[in-house]
């Protein structure tokens, strides 16, 4: 009886152990833009909650709010979806903002060797022909 009594209280909490270690991870935390950005690549698909003061909104009807990293040198796109009501409200501006969303990239093409025929007189760029990867965020949801 008592090793029955035993073998109970192991296993409760054993699987009290594994309920609590899942919860944590699928617990995400808040990031900040700078530290978003240092590892986007890697996280790119994934939905993440990021914080950052919004600079900027898009003159067309805010779809995009524009957040800043702690020195406002690293900037991070957030792009309004359907899902979070198409638009950020005009009064975001200034403000601490916390946007959920998908992570997404975009190839921006480099200059061509045309463009760089100048500076490197009959040499071709290294540059030339390859692609910049930039990451910018889909958003779903946000909080003021």
């Amino acid at each position: 009886m008592k090793f029955l009594f035993v073998a109970a209280s192991a296993l409760a909490l054993m699987f009290a152990a594994c309920g609590k270690k899942d919860a944590a991870v699928s617990a995400p935390a808040t990031m900040s833009v700078d530290s978003l950005m240092s590892v986007a690549g890697s996280l790119s698909g994934d939905t993440v909650e990021v914080e950052g003061l919004c600079l900027h909104l898009c003159k067309h009807g805010g779809t995009k709010a524009f957040l800043a990293g702690a020195d406002s040198t690293v900037i991070l796109r957030c792009q309004a979806t359907a899902a979070m009501g198409g638009a950020f409200a005009p009064d975001c501006v200034g403000k601490m903002l916390t946007v959920k969303g998908v992570v997404a990239e975009v190839e921006i093409a480099a200059p061509d060797s045309a463009a760089c025929a100048a500076d490197s007189v009959g040499h071709e760029c290294e540059t030339s022909g390859k692609a910049v990867k930039a990451y910018y965020l889909e958003a779903l949801s946000y909080n003021k």
